[in-house]
This record gives structure tokens, sequence and C-alpha cells, in this order.
């Protein structure tokens, strides 16, 4: 330390060209002051050093809950378990269950005419009995339920703005209903029955349209009856749905539909199923037994819950179909037989944690939070990998480590790059 003065006093004396008296001031002063500024420099590294740098500056995000999906598209067939149903007469029919009515045997189902039936008229009709159906609901006994009102409507809402059409399709019906019976509520019944026998009379009028012999068609089975037939009943069959191995189903694709059709048929078991053709790479994404999502686009891009029953292989073990189970009868669904399907592969919620944030402290995957103004780890469970950030567990058990989990509004240090438990950040 000294050699060191004394080499900047004899530097300094050089460089100044001092006198004799100059020089003895500078021997005097020079080396307090030297010392002063050398403490003064070893303070500032200490608290800079200890204060990292007096405060670190970073970036934080809010832990906020996000729910992320991933769809595949497929061609997927329609398996139900049906019987098609013929009359003598081949011309129009009248009517007597709507359309994915439950039936039991002995029902009457349609009077069947010889002579055929005019377009417009059938279609009025089938507006007709529509209207008289959710009339007759509506002055159903059971009492008017606002809460049940005031939940269809926001979910109608949402659908609306979502574009989910075939939400809306389902639903228009029960909300008609429930509307009329809070019209009704409001002591306007009589004017609700009034309107009933406005169209039961109208109904009545249209029959006599219809000519010609007819024959009165009963069923001898219980199920759902649909008024139209697509041919393909006898093929794309759902009975011995236990049997059912890959080369059969590739055989059934290539059949063509029934080229006589009949007045209508019965489904005789409710539970009805998607067979998707893919490849075992595919059909690995999907867990036999676990529900999902299942968009129809050609339906008004309807959303079914659908389980996934078996996945069938073939022999190569290459190639496979899922089988999709539903069951949801309803007559506002286009059962269309054959048709694109989006199923959904994954399905996750929880936090949104930007990628450069995550890190591993003594082993453990973890995030730095902001927390009284010092970095504090917290450990973090990943769900799903995105695009430059991860999808972390909301839901964690009681742990009694040094580290816990992050929650909800957490603020996360966005970059864990120099970060330790404890650092002071501003």
């Amino acid at each position: 330390m000294l050699d060191f003065i004394s080499k900047i006093k004899k530097k300094a004396t050089k460089f100044l060209k001092l006198d004799k008296l100059k020089k003895t001031r500078l021997n005097r002063f020079l080396p307090a002051t030297i010392a002063t500024v050398l403490g003064v420099i070893m303070i500032l590294i200490t608290v800079y050093h200890s204060t990292d740098g007096f405060t670190t500056l970073i970036d934080v995000e809010p832990a906020s809950m996000v729910h992320e999906t991933e769809s595949m598209t497929f061609t997927a067939y329609m398996l139900k378990d049906e019987k098609v149903l013929t009359s003598y007469y081949t011309g129009g029919a009248l009517y007597h269950v709507k359309n994915a009515g439950r039936v039991n045997p002995g029902d009457v189902l349609a009077d069947v005419y010889s002579d055929p039936i005019d377009e417009n008229v059938r279609k009025r009709a089938e507006e007709l009995d529509l209207c008289i159906e959710i009339l007759e609901n509506s002055l159903a006994k059971d009492n008017f339920n606002s809460g049940e009102l005031s939940h269809l409507y926001y979910e109608i809402m949402g659908a609306i703005s979502s574009g989910n059409a075939g939400l809306i399709s389902s639903n228009y019906g029960e909300l008609l209903t429930l509307f009329n019976k809070m019209y009704s509520y409001a002591g306007n019944g009589e004017a609700v029955k009034q309107m009933l026998d406005e169209y039961k009379a109208e109904r009545a009028a249209l029959a006599k349209l219809y000519t010609g012999y007819y024959i009165t068609e009963k069923t001898e089975d219980s199920g759902y009856f649909f008024r139209e037939s697509d041919g393909y009943e006898s093929i794309f069959n759902s009975q011995n749905i236990d049997e059912l191995t890959y080369d059969s189903f590739m055989e059934m694709t290539g059949m063509s539909p029934a080229s006589e059709r009949g007045f209508g048929k019965i489904m005789l078991n409710y539970l009805w199923y998607l067979a998707v053709p893919t490849v075992k790479g595919v059909s690995d994404s999907y867990v036999i037994g676990e529900t999902y999502d299942v968009s129809f686009p050609d339906a008004d891009n309807r959303t079914l819950k659908m389980t996934l029953s078996d996945v069938i292989y073939d022999s190569t073990n290459a190639r496979s179909i899922m089988l999709f189970s539903c069951g949801v009868v309803d007559a506002s669904f286009n059962y269309l037989r054959i048709q694109r399907v989006e199923i959904v592969s994954k399905n996750v919620s929880g936090f949104r944690v930007p990628a450069t944030a995550v890190c591993e402290q003594n082993g453990v995957t973890g995030v730095y939070i902001l927390k009284d103004g010092r970095a504090t780890f917290r450990k973090i469970t990943i769900l799903y990998e995105g695009d430059g950030y991860y999808i972390v567990s909301a839901q964690y058990t009681e742990d009694s480590g040094y580290y816990v989990y992050i929650e909800l509004n957490d603020s996360i240090i966005t970059d864990c790059k120099n970060m330790y438990e404890g650092k002071v950040i501003e």
C-alpha cells in the first residue's frame, strides 16, 4: 500500500514540477486523500454486491388462469342400432309422433297414404307439429321457474357470441316454452290456449289435403322414432359392436346404401357410436374411458361429449379405428351418417407461465416470483407446453418442504437468469 502511494507521489511531483514547499504539502496530504478515496470505493463495492447493484430492474407477469385445447379433424361414421319401417303404401305420411320422439310397442306412428303429399304441405305440417308441442308443454301444470329461464337465456347468448349455432338450435324450443310459461304465469294462459287451438285447427285442415288410401302404422318396438331413413341402417349398425374388427369396418365403408327407403325408422338403443379411422400414432393421443368434446361442423358445429369406448387395430397394429359412444338423441341434431368431426385431444386449464421464467433450483422445477421486494422461488407442475409458454397446474397439495407452489395473481419474474432466493428487486 505504501509503495503504491509513493509511486503516485513521485509521478504527481514529476508531472506537476513542484518546488520543495509544495512537495512537502503533497507528502503531508496525499496519503490521507488516497486512503479516503479507496475506503469510499470499497464501501460502495460492498454495498453494491449486498444489494445486487443497489436494485435489479425486472419484468413481471401475473399468474392468470388460461384454458388450452387442441383438436384433430377426422372423417367419422355413425353406427346405430336401427330398424327401417316400411308400409304397403309409399305415398306421403301423416305422422303422429315427433321426430326423435320416444315410442313404445303399440304406439301409432303415422298414417301412410297411397298418394304423394305436396312438399309444402308436409313442411307446414312439421312446423305446426313443433308449435303444438311447444304450446302444450307451455301449458303443463308444473310451475314456472324464472331461474331456469335466466340460465337458458344466458347460455344461448353465450352460444350466439361464440358462433355455436348447434347449441342455439337445440335450445330454442325449450326457451320458447319457458317464455310461454312465463306469459301464462302472468295471467295470459287463455291467450296461449287459444293459439294452441288455432294451430291444431290448421293442422287438422292440412290433414284433409292428404288423399288416397292409407294405412295406420304402429310400432312393435320401443325406442326413438325418426321420420327418415338413409339406406345405411343395415350397413353401419351397432348391434354387434363388440365383434367389430378393422377389416369388417373397412368393408362397411365400401358398401352402397339401400335404394328402398321406409316411411321412418326406430332407433332401438339410445347409445350410438362414432367410428373414426386413423393411425396408431394419432389414436395413442386419446385414452379409452375418457370423455372428449366432439364438434360436428356439418351439424352447425354442435358439440357433444363422447366417451372413447375402444380402439380397434389392424393386423399390423399400425392403423386403428377409434370408437366413441354417446347417448344424446335429439331431433335438432343432424345425424348425417358420414361427416367431418373435430375431436379435442388436449383440454388443459391452469396458470400461464412464460418459458423464460422457468428454471431449476436444487433439482426442483419452478419460477421466481416477486414478493416483498425480493425474488422468491416457487414450484410448478407443467401440464402443457405451448409456443414460448407453459400451462402449469393450479392444483397443489400441502407441502412441508421449503418451496411452495404459485398461486393466482402471483407476480412471476419473466426472466429467471441470474435469479436466486432473496435477491432484491426494484
